[in-house]
């Protein structure tokens, strides 16, 4: 059963609001089903199963000489180091996917030269599809479990609210995401034919979406995004969709590591 088809991983809509296109949610996340989803569905996307599996299909035309298949296997593996940041990104990634109608065509592990390296940039690149139609998503993800409502994570030079705005303000930057986004679906039909469309909602409307998520180990209070949504969409056009979320998990991000588990 696809994991959008199992709604038990949220356990209620803690608090929410919506205006336009425009809105803000807390979700409770349950404890036995996120814990399965971490060491599933976040694991495999975490290490990148699928494009190590590329890699040794790349390989099964290659003579071998020195290398078994599970040497070859090894030195392939994802060598990425489980912060837990980096397991936040990738818990809203997942999230995203599943319950949001979000498409990450590209897994931006494959972009980093040194596993112990973090790679610049905005932290989420996509497709949303809204009303049967594809637009650009650009997002920003946070992890904290200060008990602090919002926590600090959202002020500063490099805080969720500036660099939110920044999405918002600057046509620049967005359009050197967009650039990326198109070099690394390739020629990959189904995901150029996405890129197309998003780029025409884009180019003749303005249209594309912004998401903000915390991933947070406290308990639900309206105050995380509250205050954080008005300082964004006071200046943000008509034309653009803001959704911000917080999730509400089971776990502090200490955890993270260990339910998640080690690359299959």
């Amino acid at each position: 059963m696809p994991i959008r088809d199992r709604p038990a991983l949220i356990v209620h809509t803690s608090y929410k609001y919506s205006k336009e296109r425009k809105s803000y949610r807390g979700i409770c996340l349950s404890d036995s089903e996120f814990k399965e989803y971490l060491s599933t569905r976040v694991n495999e996307r975490f290490y990148d199963a699928k494009g190590t599996q590329d890699l040794l299909n790349s390989f099964d035309k290659v003579k071998q000489t020195e290398f078994d298949s599970e040497n070859l296997k090894s030195m392939f593996e994802s060598k990425e180091i489980p912060r837990d940041w980096k397991i936040g990104e990738k818990i809203s990634e997942c999230f995203l996917e599943d319950y949001c109608d979000v498409i990450f065509p590209y897994n931006d592990n494959r972009d980093a030269k040194d596993s112990r390296s973090n790679l610049p940039g905005t932290d989420m690149v996509g497709f949303v599809k809204i009303n049967d139609r594809h637009l650009f998503l650009f997002g920003e993800v946070k992890t904290s479990d200060q008990d602090r409502n919002p926590p600090s994570i959202v002020y500063g030079s490099d805080g969720l609210i500036k660099q939110l705005n920044e999405i918002r303000d600057d046509s620049k930057k967005r359009m050197e995401l967009i650039r990326w986004l198109r070099f690394k679906v390739g020629s990959h039909d189904n995901d150029k034919e996405m890129w197309i469309k998003a780029a025409s909602n884009y180019l003749n409307t303005g249209e594309f979406k912004i998401f903000g998520v915390m991933i947070r180990g406290v308990m639900p209070n309206k105050r995380d995004l509250e205050s954080v949504f008005r300082k964004i969409v006071r200046r943000m056009k008509d034309e653009i969709y803001l959704e911000l979320l917080s999730l509400y998990l089971p776990i502090l991000k200490s955890q993270y590591a260990e339910v998640m588990g080690k690359q299959h």
